[in-house]
């Protein structure tokens, strides 16, 4: 509550004076009831005035510009004049010392209650009873109570109680708290009060007080109320949930923008948000029609992708439709949340919960399932996270959000300018940035570099830069920096930069000036130390003064006198959030970056070692996340020595460190297992957490034994990727004896168990010891059957290891045990299917091969249900999410059209695979095509056109080899595991074409058939000499029924002769050796 916010409202009439409450929601724009000024509404001459008593007795002149009096809402907005106040000493109304910045921040932040609890709230207003009667001067009043939501929803009102003590009355008609009408409800939150709603009346309860109020909800659901708010204060005004308000960033976007990299903060929204329809779509959907009342999606990509800002359009348009809407605080550790937090999160209202960082806060993750999987309403919890991996699906804390967890559908976030795309997408994103940020930076005077002209004339003149076409450009946040360092770099003070560094190097070079500027006050100070510090701080964060001191001073260049200033200076460089010391450098990517050159590239490099002996341990945590992050991001940009030079830096700091046995099970976790270069700390940090639960199990408790079954599945996962896989066996044979061996009344020891003999088959199979693992598996199905037998959330495991089952009974060659778990798995996902959308995809993808399966064994009729049926569930997924949908739903309809083919239904199954070419052609077009999808459609072209020929069709088959043919040609690079399908349906094509006698179309196929087929000989001789002589055989037909053959097919001959010394001996040798074997 600002209390120099409120002002008394007068209506000055003939008859007399009516008085009422207000609150300032802008500088000069009052929130007050509806029914204080609704005199001021009629025909009669009347005067509005408003007094702010805070600041003297001047009441000045006011006009009404928006009323409203009904049954939901009791309420108006009073504009203050500029003019002086009449009679009063020339002096001009001037807003209270907690309006004057609106630009950096909301001038009001708005709430709504969302639970079904009591919540304090707070009212200050002018009521009767504060009347002096001497001076019939109005003083203030406060009143403390709580909005019971459960009274007043139903007619659209708050109702406040309150046991506060009043003050008889005895003069006049109306209540001790009249002239209390108007005042605000503030709930209060750590950084500012949610203004709830506006006293309309008092009940004149007996015992207490009792005042309704109109909601906030209400008021902003009135368009004209938002839009003169937003015009009076120059901020959106969103609605809030006010219970969980702490837990929660601000829904608006941030302003307090001091430095060039702020600007890239995905929560200031300075560049417009375009593209990403498909996923918005799919993610409404989900939300809107998933028939679950708790679910739970992941969205993965790089940094720099988009999550954040895709999750942030998801909540403003769900706001916009009357959900609740919230993005839990980056810097929350699950010991932030104890139960009444977690409770502040409950709501019979639809309600999207975003966390971002969910890879390396798997705790509080699971934490917050399990407060949430219980609701009853629908309930939707959104993850964001770099990758998947075993944050997300190793049970680490042995409870049901493990399992929610593990299954929760993941989509990784495409590029929205991927570099097989249309290169005019990744102009027009740099160009749509490079304006949008123009006009931000004319809006900070403060940055240096402002060109005479002025930014946005700048931003005109610039042209994107030539290379946009590199892989590079591929991250949202890279064209975004790029954009912002070629407008400063253009400006009036740029930096000297390094020949191809990355823009994250030129940004921090602009960003420094910032720093230096804001050390000024500190006196000499070396830009080093400011460097090493700011990357300290980026590295490890603080809750508090004493961990940021402890932090700070393992700096050598940093007297222990001087610690609090520096680390007071950081304070002031990124403004923290609520229970946090220090902000951090944003965009993560650029304080990733920063953190990993202050730790290779500055003499001397920062004290790894002791950084991490004097951290906390969510310190420690957050240390070996960014310097992961930055080691992932140096690999994928091709910088692979630095991700070795910060991976043994982690590995010897680690081995000077003595680390807990939790924080081990962490750091385990968020590094992420891959094509990453990070293979030796997984493995490292994995034998350390084993080493130190076999410690803690030494004391022989339950809980300290199930700690060990999951250290030692951790260290197996990670020899098994080391391709150590003796050992892996060796670990996973311990672990399945930890929980066999496990007290049984532990909650989750029997489906542990069940999981150790899964793990267990996997490692079996690795060293070729199928008969143990086909043994061990089928066990681990057979515990999982009966316990999802009383456990219906097991039925989800129970699929899976039947789809595991499934494929190695395949591979062992028994196809009818492998039929039958199948038809068992889809039996299991049908089910899960109906009650959560989630399945779909699994279903489809079941169904599809288990209709492969029954084809093999000739049940035709059953196999084409199930595989109609995959189409219908792919073609509702591509509906959702196109761009990830639609490849699957390709695949389904070719695998449907070739069954169909197959029992002579040819016409469904031309039909069916006419509708799979035109999807892809439709991706090709709009620049979602790559090599692997264009040769799929060259394939599918080629077989369709067979299948034309076939159905006496010839100028059909004609114009697809055609289509085909052109789609070849234009590929860049084809995708060799489809090479030799589209070799073999070349030569088909070749015969039927040489059948038709049409020799001149048959040349070009046969050129093309042969030069894939001398590439792919040569690759592997033995597997493709038949088909590369059957190609060499007909392009020698075609040739001697050709008359001018030697213009089209010379060059092909002439390269052919200058491989043939290479490709008959190869050929040669690959005959004999067929020939010995048959033998």
């Amino acid at each position: 509550m600002e209390f120099d916010r409120r002002v008394q409202i007068r209506v000055h009439r003939r008859e007399g004076t009516t008085f009422g409450s207000g609150y300032l929601v802008a500088p000069r724009l009052v929130l007050t009831a509806g029914h204080v000024i609704e005199t001021a509404m009629g025909p009669d001459p009347t005067r509005v005035t408003v007094c702010r008593p805070d600041a003297g007795k001047d009441q000045f002149p006011a006009a009404v510009r928006w009323w409203r009096i009904d049954d939901e809402v009791d309420a108006a907005l009073v504009e203050v004049d500029a003019a002086p106040a009449p009679g009063g000493d020339g002096l001009r109304w001037e807003p209270p010392e907690s309006l004057i910045d609106v630009r950096t921040r909301p001038q009001q932040r708005w709430g709504r209650i969302i639970g079904t609890r009591p919540h304090p709230v707070t009212i200050a207003g002018f009521p009767r009873m504060e009347k002096d009667p001497r001076t019939r001067d109005r003083f203030d009043g406060q009143i403390s109570g709580e909005i019971m939501p459960g009274t007043g929803s139903l007619a659209g009102r708050y109702e406040v109680f309150s046991k506060d003590a009043t003050v008889p009355v005895s003069e006049g008609n109306g209540t001790g708290w009249s002239g209390m009408s108007g005042a605000a409800l503030l709930a209060e939150s750590r950084q500012s009060g949610l203004l709830c709603g506006v006293v309309r009346k008092d009940r004149q309860a007996v015992g207490g007080t009792r005042l309704t109020a109109t909601p906030a909800s209400a008021l902003l659901a009135d368009k004209r109320f938002s839009a003169l708010v937003a015009e009076h204060g120059g901020w959106q005004s969103l609605l809030e949930a006010a219970e969980p308000v702490d837990l929660l960033e601000p829904a608006a976007r941030e302003r307090d923008l001091r430095s060039p990299t702020m600007l890239l903060r995905a929560d200031a929204e300075a560049v417009t948000f375009r593209g990403r329809e498909d996923e918005l779509h799919a993610l409404r959907d989900w939300c809107q029609r998933d028939a679950e009342g708790f679910s739970v999606r992941v969205i993965t990509g790089p940094g720099g992708q988009g999550k954040s800002r895709l999750a942030r359009r998801l909540s403003d348009i769900l706001r916009e439709e009357g959900w609740v809407t919230g993005h839990l605080r980056a810097e929350l550790r699950h010991s932030d949340l104890a139960l009444p937090e977690l409770r502040s999160l409950e709501t019979a209202l639809p309600f999207l919960l975003v966390v971002d960082y969910a890879d390396a806060r798997p705790s509080l993750v699971r934490r917050v399932i399990d407060q949430l999987r219980s609701c009853r309403h629908r309930t939707r919890l959104l993850l964001l996270a770099r990758t998947g991996g075993t944050w997300k699906t190793d049970g680490f804390t042995a409870s049901h959000a493990d399992e929610i967890l593990a299954r929760a559908p993941t989509t990784e976030l495409a590029s929205l300018a991927p570099e097989d795309g249309p290169p005019e997408t990744r102009t027009e994103m740099f160009t749509d940035a490079l304006g949008d940020l123009a006009d931000l930076l004319e809006e900070l005077p403060g940055l240096p570099g402002r060109p005479p002209a002025g930014w946005p004339m700048l931003a005109n003149a610039l042209r994107a830069p030539q290379d946009l076409d590199e892989p590079a450009y591929e991250s949202v946040l890279t064209v975004q920096m790029t954009a912002l360092t070629t407008l400063l770099q253009n400006g009036s003070a740029p930096v000297e930069t390094a020949l191809e560094e990355p823009a994250e190097a030129t940004l921090l070079r602009h960003e420094q000036r910032y720093w230096v500027r804001a050390a000024e006050r500190l006196g000499p100070l070396d830009p080093t130390t400011l460097h090493r510090a700011v990357a300290v701080a980026a590295l490890c964060g603080a809750t508090d003064e004493a961990e940021a001191l402890a932090a700070v001073g393992v700096l050598p260049e940093v007297p222990p006198a001087r610690a609090a200033e520096v680390t007071a200076w950081l304070r002031t460089l990124y403004p923290p959030g609520p229970d946090r010391f220090w902000g951090t450098l944003q965009p993560d990517r650029v304080g990733e970056y920063h953190a990993s050159r202050a730790l290779l590239d500055l003499d001397p490099p920062l004290p790894l070692a002791a950084l991490l002996a004097c951290s906390s341990t969510d310190q420690q945590v957050q240390l070996v996340t960014v310097l992961v992050r930055a080691a992932v991001a140096h690999h994928q940009a091709g910088r692979t020595a630095r991700t070795a030079d910060i991976q043994q830096a982690l590995l010897n700091a680690l081995e000077a460190t003595t680390a807990g046995i939790d924080v081990l099970h962490q750091l385990q976790i968020v590094v992420p297992y891959g094509n990453n270069g990070l293979d030796d700390l997984n493995l490292r940090l994995a034998e350390d957490h084993l080493a130190t639960a076999r410690q803690h199990a030494k004391d022989g408790s339950t809980s300290a034994q199930a700690a060990l079954g999951v250290a030692l599945s951790g260290l197996s996962s990670a020899l098994s990727r080391a391709g150590r896989h003796e050992e892996a066996l060796h670990t996973a044979q311990e672990r399945l004896k930890v929980w066999q061996d496990l007290d049984r009344t532990h909650p989750t020891r029997d489906i542990q168990y069940a999981l150790a003999l899964s793990g267990l088959s996997s490692y079996l199979r690795a060293v070729g010891r199928d008969e143990e693992a086909l043994r061990s598996l089928e066990q681990s199905v057979d515990l999982i059957e009966r316990l999802a037998r009383t456990d219906p959330d097991l039925r989800d495991d129970l699929a899976l290891e039947l789809q595991l089952l499934t494929d190695f009974l395949r591979n062992l060659g028994h196809h009818d045990k492998a039929t039958r778990a199948l038809r068992r798995s889809v039996e299991l996902t049908r089910q899960l299917a109906r009650t959560d959308t989630a399945y779909e995809f699994e279903l489809a993808l079941r169904s599809s091969n288990l209709g492969t399966l029954l084809v093999k064994s000739g049940h035709h009729e059953e196999a084409l249900q199930l595989m109609a049926d995959s189409v219908d569930g792919h073609r509702r997924l591509a509906r959702r999410d196109p761009r990830n949908g639609e490849p699957m739903l390709i695949s389904a309809l070719m695998n449907l059209s070739n069954l169909l083919q197959t029992v002579g239904r040819s016409t469904e199954a031309r039909h069916t695979m006419q509708q799979a070419i035109a999807i892809g052609e439709h991706r090709r077009r709009i620049g979602l095509g790559n090599s692997e999808t264009d040769t799929d459609i060259v394939v599918q072209t080629l077989q369709l056109g067979r299948w034309q020929a076939e159905a006496g069709s010839p100028s059909a088959f004609l114009a697809a080899l055609r289509r085909a043919l052109d789609v070849w040609h234009q590929l860049d690079e084809a995708s060799p595991e489809y090479e030799p399908a589209v070799a073999e349906l070349l030569s088909r094509t070749v015969n039927q074409l040489t059948a038709y006698g049409l020799w001149e179309t048959a040349l070009e196929p046969a050129m093309t058939a042969l030069d894939i087929w001398s590439r792919l000989v040569c690759r592997n001789p033995e597997a493709h000499l038949p088909g590369f002589v059957l190609a060499v055989g007909a392009m020698e037909q075609v040739a001697s029924n050709v008359e001018d053959v030697s213009v089209q097919a010379d060059p092909l001959l002439a390269a052919l002769d200058r491989h043939l010394a290479e490709l008959l001996p190869v050929a040669f040798e690959a005959a004999q050796s067929a020939m010995i074997h048959r033998r």
